[in-house]
């Protein structure tokens, strides 16, 4: 089975679960952070992707960490996911997980890239530029990269707007690579 396959059928299930039970939004919740956690702790990550320790072992963790923030549709689901040997994929079931529930909320995902850190006023018109192109709330993330020139990339659906200056300086340096000023023969 191909790992998007997999992924999208334990991340439904999971969905299907927490929309039947009335639950959907505290799983997304805790689906959001194991997801941020696994992210930003590598020993988490590695201790999931090890086949060294044994699951159980792997689970004992787990509920350790989780078990008294977690619900009990969420902790369950992971000790399923561990008992079927699947805990290698744990991370991206979380992030097909959250990337349907988006879709079930028909929510976009934008991403936004400037030079500098930029007022919440700016941010506003963003999200409302984006929800008037793709008619569905949008779930704006920020991100200040110093390596930016200046301008600005804004990424959401299949768009996305390079209007930064370091963009436009390499559509320059093409353009003068050319030499259109020379006559061909």
């Amino acid at each position: 089975m191909s790992l998007n396959k997999l992924t999208k059928r334990y991340s439904n299930a999971l969905l299907e679960l927490a929309v039947e039970e009335g639950q959907l939004e505290r799983v997304h919740q805790d689906i959001e952070m194991f997801y941020s956690n696994c992210c930003e702790c590598s020993d988490l990550y590695k201790l999931l992707k090890t086949p060294i320790i044994k699951n159980d072992k792997k689970l004992k963790v787990l509920r350790k960490i989780y078990e008294k923030g977690f619900s009990k549709i969420t902790m369950n689901f992971i000790s399923l996911v561990m008992k079927k040997r699947r805990e290698y994929y744990l991370k991206e079931i979380a992030f097909s997980f959250i990337n349907q529930y988006r879709e079930y909320k028909n929510i976009v995902s934008a991403k936004l890239i400037t030079a500098i850190e930029i007022s919440d006023e700016v941010k506003s018109k963003v999200k409302d530029y984006v929800h008037t192109k793709s008619r569905k709330n949008v779930h704006l993330e920020h991100f200040v990269d110093e390596k930016m020139v200046g301008g600005f990339v804004l990424e959401f659906d299949d768009h996305l707007y390079d209007a930064s200056i370091s963009h436009q300086l390499n559509i320059l340096k093409k353009g003068f690579k050319k030499n259109l000023y020379i006559k061909k023969i």
